[in-house]
C-alpha cells in the first residue's frame, strides 16, 4: 500500500509539473489511480480542491503594505523577489504584481475573477501556489488571506511600499552616567563584570584588578570619524558568563553581544632574574611561586606584584611546588627534604625528612602530603601540627627544624627516614601527575607512563578505579 501511494504521488507530482507522456501511459496510469483505495483518491483531491475565497465585509479599503505585503512575504516571496524571480514574476511591490512575469500581468486591476494572482493561490488554475511539494515550507494561502487579496485587486491593485522604518539617531550618554544596571561573576569565581551605563568592565575578583574594558570598534562614530569607545550604544541591562569563563554576553537595546576573553592574557608581568625549574599558582590566583636550581623559592603576591619574598633553606634544586587547597601553606620538594612554608607570611613552620619527591599534593587543607618519585610508588604522609604555626606565634613547631634538637619529621644522623602513613601501589612506570579532587578529601588521581589514571583514596591506601588511557 505505502509503495502504491508512493508511486501514485509521483505520477500526481508528473502531471502537477506539466510533463505530456504518451496517450497509452496516461491510460495506464489513469487507470492505476482509478484503481487505488478510497484514502489515497481523496488526499489528491484534497490537495487540487479549489480554496474557497472569504468575502470581506467592510468599507475601509486594504492597504498593501501593512495588509497583503505580509502574506506575499510569507508564502511567495522566496521564490518571486527581485534577486530570485521564478517564472521572472515578483511580487514586492504594486508595480511588479501589475507588470507580472512569463504568464503575463499576475493582475488586472478591478478584475480579481480574470487575476492570475488569485487564481493560482486559491488552486483553481494551474500552476498551483504555492507549490503543494514546495521546498521553502510556505503553505497555502486561507480564505481570509485570499479575500484580502480578492479585495486588492478589486479596488485597483494600487498601493505603496515604503522604505522600512526610519534609522534611530543615537545621542552620545555622558561619560559621568555610569548606574550600575547589571552584573555577572564566572563560575570559577575569578572573574567579574559590571556595566557602567554603556560601558563594561571585567575585574580578577581574588586581585580586584581591573583586567579588561570592552570597546566595540563598530558602533556610531562620534562625528570624528572615532569611535565611541563604549560597548553599548545605550545602557549596558544583562550580563552573563560562559561554564568556562571565556564568553561573555551584553545585552543592551535589541541587541546583544558576545565577547571572547583572549587566550593567555598577563595579569601582571614580574622579572625573576633567574631560570624558572618549577611553578605553582595557589588555588585563589593571588600567589604564585617559583623554585630554582639553587633551592631557592621566590613567592609573588599578585595583588602587590612590587613584594618579591625570597624563601630559603633548601640545598639542591626544587623538584615540586604546591600550595594547600586553602591557599595558607606552599609545600616545596628538593634532593634534601620536604618543607613547609606560611604563605602569608613567608616563612618556614616544618619540614620533612623523605626521599626526594617529584610530584606533590596537600590533602585535608594542609594535614597530609602526597609525594610521587621516580619508583612508581605515592606515598602519604602526616604534614607536621601546623595549627600551632598561627600568624603571631614564631615559635617552633613539630617538625620543624631547631639548632641543635631533632623533632619528629626531621632526620638526624643515625636515624631512619620518618615513615609514611601509607603507600599506594599499582602504577608500573613513573609517574608524571598528581592531582586531588575538590570536595573530594581523601582522595587523589594519578596518571603514569603505563598509560593509566588510577583514582586511590588515601585514607583506606586502596585504588578506587583504574581507566585505561594508552
Amino acid at each position: 500500500m505505502v509503495d502504491d501511494m508512493c508511486f501514485a504521488q509521483s505520477l500526481y507530482s508528473i502531471f502537477r509539473r506539466g510533463a505530456r507522456p504518451p496517450v497509452r501511459s496516461v491510460a495506464c496510469w489513469l487507470t492505476f489511480l482509478f484503481l487505488l483505495p478510497g484514502p489515497g483518491a481523496q488526499s489528491f483531491a484534497e490537495e487540487a480542491a479549489p480554496i474557497s475565497i472569504s468575502e470581506l465585509n467592510r468599507a475601509e479599503p486594504v492597504d498593501f503594505e501593512t495588509e497583503v505585503l505580509p502574506i506575499l512575504q510569507k508564502n511567495c516571496l522566496a521564490c518571486h523577489n527581485a534577486s530570485d524571480a521564478e517564472s521572472d514574476l515578483v511580487l514586492e511591490t504594486p508595480q511588479t504584481i501589475r507588470q507580472g512575469g512569463s504568464l503575463g500581468p499576475a493582475v488586472v486591476p478591478g478584475d480579481s475573477e480574470e487575476s492570475l494572482l488569485l487564481l493560482v493561490s486559491a488552486h483553481r488554475e494551474e500552476p498551483l501556489m504555492p507549490p503543494v511539494d514546495n521546498e521553502r515550507g510556505a503553505d497555502p494561502l486561507t480564505p481570509d488571506e485570499l479575500g484580502l487579496i480578492k479585495k486588492w485587486i478589486d479596488e485597483g491593485a494600487e498601493g505603496t511600499v515604503g522604505e522600512g522604518p526610519e534609522s534611530l539617531t543615537w545621542q552620545p550618554i555622558s561619560p559621568q552616567f555610569q548606574p550600575i544596571l547589571a552584573t555577572a561573576i564566572s563560575q570559577d569565581g575569578q572573574y567579574v563584570a559590571c556595566g557602567r551605563g554603556n560601558r563594561l568592565f571585567v575585574y580578577h575578583w581574588p586581585t580586584r584588578q581591573l583586567v579588561a574594558r570592552l570597546v566595540d570598534p563598530d558602533p556610531l562614530n562620534n562625528g570624528t570619524g572615532q569611535g565611541l569607545q563604549v560597548a553599548h550604544l545605550d545602557m549596558v541591562q544583562s550580563l552573563a558568563f560562559s561554564p568556562r569563563a571565556d564568553l561573555l554576553a551584553s545585552g543592551g537595546f535589541r541587541t546583544v553581544k558576545l565577547w571572547r576573553r583572549a587566550p593567555y592574557a598577563r595579569l601582571s608581568e614580574t622579572d625573576l632574574d633567574v631560570m624558572s625549574d618549577v611553578l605553582a599558582t595557589s588555588g585563589d590566583a593571588r600567589w604564585f611561586a617559583s623554585g630554582d636550581s639553587n633551592g631557592s623559592i621566590r613567592l609573588l603576591d599578585v595583588t602587590s606584584p612590587q613584594e618579591l619574598r625570597l624563601l630559603e633553606g633548601h640545598v639542591g634544586g626544587l623538584t615540586a611546588l604546591v600550595f594547600s587547597g586553602d591557599s595558607r601553606w606552599l609545600v616545596s620538594a628538593a634532593a634534601d627534604n620536604l618543607r613547609i612554608w606560611n604563605v602569608a607570611e613567608g616563612r618556614q613552620v616544618g619540614q620533612l625528612a623523605v626521599p626526594a619527591a617529584q610530584l606533590l599534593a596537600v590533602l585535608d587543607q594542609g594535614k597530609q602530603i602526597i609525594t610521587s618519585g621516580t619508583d612508581n610508588i605515592i606515598r602519604v604522609w602526616a604534614a607536621p601540627d601546623l595549627a600551632a604555626a598561627g600568624p603571631d606565634d614564631s615559635s617552633p613547631v613539630e617538625g620543624e627544624a631547631v639548632e641543635g634538637e631533632a623533632v619528629e619529621g626531621e632526620a638526624v644522623e643515625g636515624e631512619a627516614e620518618l615513615a609514611p602513613l601509607r603507600e599506594l601501589n599499582g602504577h608500573g612506570a613513573e609517574i608524571t601527575a598528581l592531582a586531588t579532587l575538590p570536595g573530594a578529601p581523601g582522595q587523589v588521581v594519578s596518571g603514569s607512563l603505563d598509560g593509566t589514571l588510577r583514582h586511590w583514596d588515601t585514607e583506606q591506601g586502596s585504588e578506587i578505579r583504574k581507566l585505561d588511557t594508552g
